[in-house]
């Protein structure tokens, strides 16, 4: 992948959205905006939208879903449920983002080796198009490790939030 800039520079407009949502994490259009772009079908089971919890736990704690009870009384306690289901719902949102984009670049990278099987006989197109085919290779594995990384932030919050419901128990 020598195509791919080893030093990467950051946008100033992308820093500036970056800090800006450091600045405001109770953007609750955001959350509702985004879950408007990146519709999905089915996928409730896959990505839960509320912080889901184990069946176990639940019956030990008498409640259906963390997302609905308000099970901790200290306010310190409810700050950090609320900021954990607030990060569960941001990176929910990541992960139906990048999904999105993994779909896009997969189809893209089929439309690239098509068109590059169609300009099969000339030389100069298929060396113009095996740079782009390693940019959106690249692309792609981002995009997995994206998924995962937000998958793994997802796990944590849940794990996060299941902890400090047992903490008293």
């Amino acid at each position: 992948m020598s195509s791919v800039p080893v030093d990467v520079q950051i946008h100033p407009c992308i820093q500036e959205v970056i800090k800006r949502e450091w600045k405001d994490p109770d953007n609750i259009i955001l959350l509702r905006l985004m879950a408007k772009l990146y519709p999905f079908q089915d996928m409730a089971q896959v990505l839960p939208d509320s912080v889901p919890i184990d069946s176990f736990v639940a019956s030990l704690v008498g409640c259906t879903s963390l997302a609905e009870d308000a099970v901790n009384r200290d306010s310190v306690d409810k700050k950090v449920d609320v900021s954990l289901k607030k990060s569960y719902a941001g990176t929910h949102l990541a992960l139906r983002a990048d999904i999105y984009g993994i779909s896009v670049a997969q189809s893209l990278l089929s439309d690239l080796k098509a068109l590059n099987n169609a300009l099969d006989g000339s030389s100069d197109c298929s060396e113009l198009m095996s740079p782009i085919d390693r940019q959106v290779e690249f692309l792609l594995d981002i995009s997995f490790d994206v998924v995962r990384a937000s998958a793994l932030v997802k796990g944590a919050c849940m794990s996060a939030h299941r902890n400090l419901v047992l903490r008293d128990w």
